[in-house]
Parts: C-alpha cells; sequence; structure tokens
C-alpha cells in the first residue's frame, strides 16, 4: 500500500510523505497510518485532491462531522471522500452535510469563466470539494477545530496498535519473504 500510494501520489505531482503528515497533523493521532494511505489514495483516484492541505481540510470537517454523527473519524473520513468523488449526496448527508450540488457546479462554472454544462467531471467535483468545506466552515470555527475528546483518545490508541502491528507485520515480511520465493 505504501508503494502503490506513493507511485499514485507522484503521478499527480504530490509526494505522499507530505500527504501523510498533513493528514497525520490533522486527525490528531486518531487514524492509522494504513487507514490514511487507503483513504489519500481513494481520495486521489476519485478525483477529490491530491493537494495535502484540502486533504488536511477534509479530514479536521470529517471528524467533526462524524463525531457528531457518532462516527469513527476513519469511518467520517472514508466516507466523506467517497461522498465528494462519487457525487453522492446521500453518503455526505450520513455526515451532516447538505450541498446543493447544482448551485455549487454554477457558481464554480461562473468563477472559471463557463457554464455548468461544460463542467468536467474533475470540475464538478472540486466545485463540490469546495462547497464541504465551505458549508463546515461555521461548524469548524464555532467548535474551535478538531481537539482530542476520551473518544478521540480510544481512537488515538486503536490507531497507535494499528500502526505498531503493521510496522511487526512488515518487518517480518521483510525479513521472510525469501520463504516465499523458495516455493515459489
Amino acid at each position: 500500500m505504501e508503494e502503490a500510494s506513493g507511485s499514485l501520489a507522484s503521478s499527480l505531482d504530490a509526494d505522499m510523505g507530505v500527504i501523510m503528515d498533513a493528514l497525520r497533523e490533522a486527525s490528531l493521532g486518531m487514524v492509522s497510518d494504513f487507514d490514511l494511505m487507503q483513504a489519500a489514495s481513494r481520495a486521489m483516484m476519485l478525483g477529490v485532491s491530491a493537494d495535502s492541505g484540502e486533504l488536511a481540510q477534509l479530514m479536521e470537517v470529517a471528524a467533526l462531522r462524524g463525531r457528531a454523527m457518532g462516527l469513527s473519524t476513519t469511518q467520517a473520513f472514508n466516507d466523506i471522500v467517497t461522498g465528494i468523488g462519487r457525487a453522492s449526496p446521500l453518503i455526505l448527508d450520513n455526515l451532516g452535510i447538505v450541498v446543493d450540488a447544482e448551485s455549487k457546479y454554477q457558481d464554480y462554472a461562473e468563477a472559471i469563466g463557463k457554464t455548468s454544462e461544460e463542467l468536467t467531471k474533475a470540475e464538478k467535483t472540486q466545485a463540490l470539494l469546495n462547497g464541504v468545506l465551505e458549508s463546515s466552515k461555521g461548524l469548524l470555527e464555532a467548535t474551535g477545530g478538531l481537539t482530542v475528546d476520551n473518544a478521540g483518545k480510544w481512537e488515538a490508541m486503536s490507531a497507535a496498535q494499528k500502526n505498531y502491528f503493521d510496522t511487526v507485520k512488515s518487518d517480518l515480511a521483510d525479513a521472510t519473504s525469501w520463504w516465499a520465493d523458495y516455493w515459489a
């Protein structure tokens, strides 16, 4: 996953290391590295973003909204990325995000000198991303941003444990790959 996500980011002129650092900081350690890589790769594959700043903002929005809806930070981030990437109001609605996609498309089209009918899939995704971030700005300001509460402490512990065991598995795989080669 690490190699594949790094290659994907590079193909989009992004740096997966920078993206991971931004997402780790934005999630306050409540999401494992594997889950961050997986969600970031999904975001890039669905055309949501390869920009570390946008993804970090999206993480904070997802975590705050997920907390309000009783979802883990990991699930909330996966849902928001999928909802934007697939332009699915139903998925976004699960996070309490209600965005009028058509008006966001029209606003974005006017801003770039097009009609909403002329927008590409990538431009529509960008318009929806902008709308989601814009619609959550008040929530971020009102709450003062994401903080680690008691539930967040448990999420951070689970993420740290997952990171530890993933590292052990990776080290074991590296040390014992000769066994697979031998039998192949």
